[in-house]
C-alpha cells in the first residue's frame, strides 16, 4: 500500500518501503525512491502523504536512488534494501 501511494506521487518513479530500527518505536517505515524526472520537495511529499496514509504508514526517513535493487528475476530485492540505510536522511518540512 505505502509503496503505491508513492509511486502515484507527483515526481516518484519508483519506491520500495523497509523498515529500519528506531530507539522509540521499535522499528520505522523508510523508503528508497526513484525520481521523475526531478524529486518532489521534502513539503510537498510530507503534504502528499499526509492526504493518502494514516500517520503511521508514513515514512519518516527517505534516500533517493537512481534504481532499486532487483534479483535475477527481475522482482524487487527486499533483502537488498536494509543497505541502503546508510543514504537515509529524516523527511521533514521546514516548518517542523
Amino acid at each position: 500500500e505505502i509503496e503505491r501511494v508513492l509511486e502515484a506521487c507527483p515526481g516518484i518513479h519508483a519506491a520500495a518501503v523497509f523498515g529500519i530500527a528506531d530507539e522509540t518505536w521499535g522499528h520505522t517505515v523508510a523508503a528508497a525512491l526513484v525520481a521523475r524526472p526531478v524529486p518532489p520537495s521534502d513539503e510537498s511529499l510530507i503534504e502528499y502523504l499526509g492526504e493518502k496514509l494514516a500517520p503511521h504508514k508514513q515514512p519518516r526517513r527517505i534516500c533517493f536512488v537512481p534504481g532499486l535493487p532487483h534479483t535475477a528475476a527481475g522482482k524487487l530485492d527486499r533483502l537488498a534494501l536494509p543497505a541502503l540505510a546508510p543514504a537515509l536522511r529524516p523527511l521533514r518540512s521546514r516548518r517542523g
